[in-house]
């Protein structure tokens, strides 16, 4: 297959003998990847997220409020 020479300033193909294409060949694929890391990050956070709960305020108890509930 014969071309043409590319253009001055390099008008060329970019990507000139690299195999072009999706990254995963079957969408099915890219889904389970997907879920996959989701569900993986998901459990490297978690321990994360718990640990954080003890640079936090503490919560009121659920039946106590404040002296400023209306009077």
């Amino acid at each position: 297959m014969n071309r043409p020479p590319p253009a001055p300033g390099g008008g060329g193909r970019l990507l000139e003998g690299v195999k072009t294409g999706m990254f995963f060949d079957n969408w099915l694929l890219g889904i389970i990847f997907g879920f996959i890391t989701t569900v993986a990050l998901l459990a490297i956070g978690y321990p994360f997220a718990r640990m954080w709960d003890k640079y936090e305020d503490p919560k009121p108890a659920a039946g106590s409020h404040g002296c400023d509930h209306g009077h």
